[in-house]
Formats: C-alpha cells, sequence, structure tokens
C-alpha cells in the first residue's frame, strides 16, 4: 500500500471532492462544502498545467452546492470562477484521465452550459472506446445528444442518440434504452416523425408492461405533441388525457411536470382555435410554475404569446414573448430553436402593429440566435471500435423509485448496491456498479465476467433484505436473459 505522501495529487482531490459530491446529494451541505474546500486546496500540489482542470471541477460542484443552499449571488460568483477555468482547458491536448472527462460533462450538464459540456462527453466516449466499455459509450452518448438537444439542435442531437440506440439494443433489459429512445424521438419529431412516433410508442410499451404508468406519461406527453404538431388534436389530447390522469393522482409528483403537460396541452387547443380554453390552461400553467422558480416558465410565457396572437391580439402576444426572450436570456445556453421561433411570432405580430423599427431589432436578435448555434460543435460520433460481446450483468429491479411515500428511497438504494458490490468484490465477481432510477423503480447494476457466479455469489445477501422483496431479477449472459423474482420474507 502506497503511504498518503506518495498517492498523486489528482488522485487525493477526486477522492475528496467525489466524497463532498456524495454528502451534497444526501444533503449534507456542511460537510459537502468542507469536503469540496479541502479538495480545491489540494490542487495547489498539482503542476500548473493541470491545476486547472481540477479546480473547475472544484467550483463547479461548489456552484450547484452553493445553488441547493439557496445563495443565489454566492453561487453566481462561483460560476464565473468555475467558467473562466473550464475555458482554459486544452481538451485536444489534455493527458487526464478517465473519470476527469465524465465528471466535467456531468457537472457542467447539471448547470446547464451544455455547449461547454460537449467536449468533454466527447473525449470521455472515446476514453470508454478505448476502454472497450459499450454500456459506459452509449451513457454517454445519451449525455451529449442531451447537450445538442436542449439546446435546440435536434439535428446534431439526433447522430448520439442514433449511435447510444444502436448499442443499447445488443443489451437485452438494459435500462438506458427508454431515455435513448425518447431523446431519439424528441431530435427527430420535425424532420422524422414517423419514426419518432415509433420510437414513442416503444418506449411506452416498456414502461406499461411493468404498469409503470408514471414513467409512460413522458412517452404519451411526446406523442401528444407530436400528433398536434401534425394537426391531429383529438389524438393529441386523448394522449395529454391519459398522461395528465396518472400525473394528478400520483402522490408527491412535482408541480413542474403537471404544469408543464397543461402548457402543451394549451397549445393543442390553439391549434385548434379554441383560444378561451387555451388560455385558461396556460394561465393554470404560469400560477404553477412562479410557485416553483423555475426556468420552465419561459415555455409558458412562450405558449401565451402564440396563443393571444393566433387569436389576433398582437401587442399582448408581443408582451409575453418578450418574457419568454427574457426568461431564457438568463440560461447560460437556452434553447435557440424555440427562442428562433418565439421571434418569428414576434416579429409578425410588431410588422402587423406597424412597429418596424422594433421589428427589425428582433430580426437582428433572431440572427444572433443563428449564429449562436453555430458555436456548437459538429456531432462526430464513430462506435465502429467497439467490439465487447454483448455485455454480461444482474440488473435487479427494485420495486420502488423516486416517488415519495415509498418505505425506501434512493439512498436505501444506493447504500444496498454498495453492499452487494462488496460482495461481488470480495469474491472477485463484480467489475463496476450502477443505477438508473424511474418514479417507479431503481435499478441496480452490476457488471462482471459470469453473470450467473454474480447472481449465485448475491443470492442469499438479496433473499435475507426486505429491501429487495418482489424485485425482478435478470441474469444477462451475452444475448440470454434469466429472470428471477425476489420472494417476500415471511416473518
Amino acid at each position: 500500500m502506497k503511504a498518503a505522501h506518495e498517492i498523486p495529487a489528482d488522485a487525493k482531490v477526486l477522492a475528496f471532492l467525489f466524497q463532498g459530491i456524495e454528502a451534497q446529494g444526501r444533503g449534507n451541505f456542511p460537510v459537502a462544502n468542507k469536503l469540496i474546500e479541502i479538495a480545491l486546496r489540494l490542487t495547489d500540489e498539482m503542476p500548473v498545467g493541470e491545476a486547472d482542470g481540477f479546480r473547475a471541477l472544484c467550483r463547479c460542484s461548489l456552484t450547484l452546492l452553493r445553488v441547493k443552499e439557496k445563495r443565489p449571488e454566492d453561487a453566481a460568483k462561483e460560476r464565473e470562477n468555475a467558467m473562466a477555468l473550464v475555458d482554459r482547458i486544452s481538451i485536444a491536448d489534455n493527458p487526464r484521465k478517465s473519470p476527469f472527462e465524465e465528471l466535467m460533462s456531468a457537472l457542467l450538464m447539471d448547470l446547464r452550459e451544455y455547449r461547454r459540456a460537449i467536449p468533454f462527453c466527447e473525449k470521455a466516449v472515446q476514453q470508454a472506446l478505448e476502454a472497450n466499455d459499450p454500456i459506459e459509450v452509449a451513457a454517454l452518448l445519451s449525455r451529449q445528444g442531451h447537450c445538442y438537444s436542449y439546446c435546440g439542435l435536434k439535428d446534431q442531437a439526433a447522430i448520439p442518440f442514433r449511435a447510444a440506440l444502436k448499442i443499447l439494443r445488443n443489451y437485452p433489459q438494459e435500462p438506458r434504452l427508454t431515455e435513448v429512445l425518447i431523446g431519439l424521438g424528441n431530435a427527430l419529431r420535425k424532420s422524422s416523425p414517423n419514426e419518432a412516433e415509433e420510437l414513442y410508442k416503444e418506449e411506452a410499451q416498456i414502461h406499461l408492461a411493468k404498469a409503470h404508468l408514471e414513467s409512460a406519461t413522458s412517452a404519451w406527453v411526446n406523442l401528444g405533441v407530436l400528433c398536434s404538431e401534425q394537426g391531429r388534436n383529438s389524438e393529441a389530447l386523448e394522449y395529454y388525457q391519459k398522461a395528465l390522469e396518472v400525473r394528478e393522482k400520483s402522490p408527491g409528483i412535482p408541480p413542474l411536470r403537471v404544469a408543464m403537460l397543461l402548457n402543451n396541452i394549451a397549445n393543442c387547443h390553439r391549434r385548434s382555435r379554441d383560444f378561451s380554453e387555451a388560455l385558461r390552461l396556460i394561465d393554470r400553467a404560469i400560477e404553477m410554475l412562479l410557485s416553483e422558480n423555475t426556468p420552465k416558465i419561459a415555455a409558458a410565457y412562450g405558449s401565451k404569446g402564440q396563443i393571444l396572437q393566433d387569436a389576433g391580439n398582437d401587442a399582448e402576444a408581443v408582451e409575453w414573448l418578450r418574457k419568454s426572450y427574457a426568461e431564457r436570456q438568463k440560461q447560460p445556453n437556452p434553447d435557440y430553436d424555440v427562442i428562433i421561433e418565439n421571434l418569428g411570432y414576434e416579429i409578425t405580430s410588431l410588422k402587423h402593429l406597424g412597429r418596424t423599427d422594433e421589428a427589425a431589432e428582433a430580426e437582428a436578435r433572431m440572427a444572433n440566435a443563428r449564429e449562436a448555434m453555430k458555436a456548437f460543435p459538429d456531432a462526430n460520433v464513430d462506435v465502429s471500435k467497439l467490439t465487447a460481446e454483448p455485455g454480461r450483468a444482474v440488473l435487479i429491479e427494485l420495486a420502488f423509485g423516486r416517488r415519495p411515500g415509498s418505505k425506501y428511497g434512493t439512498r436505501d438504494a444506493e447504500a444496498v448496491l454498495e453492499q452487494v458490490f462488496a460482495i461481488l468484490s470480495a469474491a472477485k465477481l463484480g467489475d463496476s456498479a450502477n443505477r438508473v432510477v424511474t418514479p417507479e423503480s431503481i435499478t441496480l447494476i452490476l457488471y462482471g465476467e459470469n453473470a450467473q457466479a454474480m447472481f449465485e455469489a448475491m443470492e442469499q445477501f438479496l433473499s435475507d433484505h426486505l429491501i429487495f422483496a418482489g424485485a425482478v431479477v435478470s441474469i444477462r449472459q451475452g444475448p440470454s436473459v434469466r429472470q428471477v423474482v425476489v420472494p417476500a420474507i415471511v416473518n
């Protein structure tokens, strides 16, 4: 064992930083602050050329911590310092090894710094390709796809999402599949609506087969959007109504998820020219979103502006569209596609009102948004280097998720995941572990060369603990999968 002074400085920084991030996730903010600050001080022991990147990791973590502590001014200062450091990092000749790029991309995504996150995603994908780790490659490609998608670059987003889907098709029961299906569907909804519709329906069916209705609502909502955009408004309302009934009845559902659904339903009524109902719903959505203090309010403001314009009220439409634009401009990387769409509405209304100078100013803002989109790097994905056979893993789908009110929660799942992985590590069977969370379930994923031996090593532990009662265990050995249900413990 190496003495403490022989441990590399970067390893020490990451050790304290990961502990700080874990403490932050548990809500222990004082401990998180102490650990991350220690990590930051330890960067002084690193060579000058390497220190900036690790300081950026620490500053990004502190920014997220200040946000959770509800200290907006301190969060803004930390963000400014963090982004200055991030912009000094050289990606092309970066000698750092994983998990630097993976962690940096995750932190930047949490900060909604999507453009800055993309190069780190790409470098992390390259490292995962070199390690011949298909599941990690797919997860990182999905992250990259979301970065493009959240900024409105749908064609770019489709490239990594499609590559991720190609990989995951080879891994039966892989829980990340649904996230990629919905991401690719969203990227293709306007350019290839038929393909997008099939992807949404496949995603919904996966959840419905498990009776996970709340998870299925995301697919239904997107199907509603797609149908509404195609003028299939009665179909759209059917999908929306199914989703609304589930969400309104789900205990502990965040108001944001109901409000954004109301926003979509309002737009459907706008397209049907039922403006009174559209305005009633969008006002309800705005009221709910204002109480949540969320950037999603920009979408509702924009929807109200579009409703008012279609209803012939151009003056009020301009006011709401400008409110939407102002809210989006507060975001580090707003959805430029939506900004351009809303500016088109604003320009039309301004011209109707004869306010040509203001229309010209809005056209200049539209040109600036188009230029901002060009600053994003092109998506370039090649997964042909992957040679690994379909993965071996044990997937344990627990009978509870992140929904409030359950006897167990995500922290309990994390604790037992650590215990199970420790059992496998002691038996020299486990390579790595991860988890995927939905409202109704948490899937623990344990990777190794012999899935059957892994299951046999953990089987008694699963049977002895109530948290696993009713869990569905998938033993994935290459392309074949065997499933076992953990029985309830009878006293």
